[in-house]
């Protein structure tokens, strides 16, 4: 439940100036919601009421903007061709029954590629990719 006050802003100066305080933040909003959303044990819910959550999006938020996000991005894309290019090269149809499914996989190797490097355990282990998709 809420019970703060939440303030809509539709400048956009404003908003741009919001988003890179460290004032601001959606951890109010999160969460109430994210154990029964997401599942969360107490013990994982005891860790974010800590701060937790706070320190990691601190953590990352360098590493999800300008020339790194770039990079990840390049990265992960190039993931994704390996991918569709494997896939194409073991039938010479490429049939697809699963959309949502298909994409989520390709996306999820792609994605450890890029945060884990070449040696990541989603290219090598397909039952981890199982277990979150």
């Amino acid at each position: 439940m809420l019970t703060g006050n939440i303030h809509v802003i539709f400048d956009l100066q404003l908003i741009q100036k919001a988003l890179s305080s460290r004032a601001m933040s959606f951890e109010p909003l999160l969460i109430p919601v994210a154990r029964p959303l997401l599942g969360l044990s107490p013990n994982v819910m005891q860790a974010i009421h800590s701060g937790m959550l706070g320190s990691l999006i601190h953590a990352t938020r360098p590493a999800l903007a300008g020339k790194p996000l770039t990079y990840l991005n390049s990265v992960a894309l190039g993931a994704l061709v390996e991918h569709l290019d494997d896939e194409m090269l073991q039938a010479e149809e490429l049939e697809i029954s699963d959309l949502y499914r298909w994409l989520g996989i390709a996306l999820t190797i792609a994605t450890g590629r890029a945060l884990y490097g070449s040696q990541s355990p989603l290219s090598r282990d397909r039952k981890l990719i199982d277990d979150l998709t």
